[in-house]
């Protein structure tokens, strides 16, 4: 059993939000769902934003830690495409945790960070057309092709992005 508590502590206070937030080294939680291999995605988000960041969030004393995670995005954004992606992936998922759950976000950023997310993505349109790494195999159009997709979704589903046309964009 992953301890994503005990991983987004160490994150937080070793400073570490961007190497939390990229899977990287010892912060790499392997994602698990069926029919999808381990690999299948840089980390898992779903898993450790509700059940490590946001549930050490609640334990209190890391009333910073949505500071943390803006900076980090914001340090994502102006990395390489693999960044950028997992930027992305890190905005959707907390879109699904502040809309979609019963059990409600402890603290909203989406809106905060989307335009410096989308920015970068639409900065990145043709290295993520070329990157068929994760999700991106499913696509002609590499990792472009599902952040289109995603984004469908988070109009469609979460009223969200709706200022973003990705098909105008090509």
């Amino acid at each position: 059993m992953i301890d994503y508590i005990g991983i987004a502590r160490k994150a937080v206070e070793c400073d570490d939000m961007v190497k939390l937030l990229e899977g990287k080294g010892e912060y790499r939680c392997e994602f698990y769902y069926y029919g999808f291999p381990p690999d299948a995605d840089v980390t898992d988000w779903e898993n450790l934003i509700p059940r490590g960041i946001y549930a050490l969030y609640n334990e209190g004393g890391y009333d910073y830690i949505p500071d943390m995670i803006i900076e980090a995005i914001k340090e994502m954004c102006e990395g390489d495409v693999e960044e950028v992606y997992c930027a992305f992936s890190v905005f959707f998922d907390i879109v699904l945790e502040e809309r979609q759950n019963f059990k409600l976000a402890p603290f909203h950023i989406s809106e905060q960070i989307k335009p410096v997310v989308m920015q970068a993505v639409f900065n990145n349109k043709e290295k993520l057309s070329k990157c068929f790494d994760w999700e991106g195999w499913r696509h002609s159009d590499g990792m472009w092709g599902a952040i289109k997709r995603w984004v469908k979704i988070l109009q469609e589903d979460y009223e969200t992005c709706s200022e973003y046309d990705m098909e105008e964009a090509e």
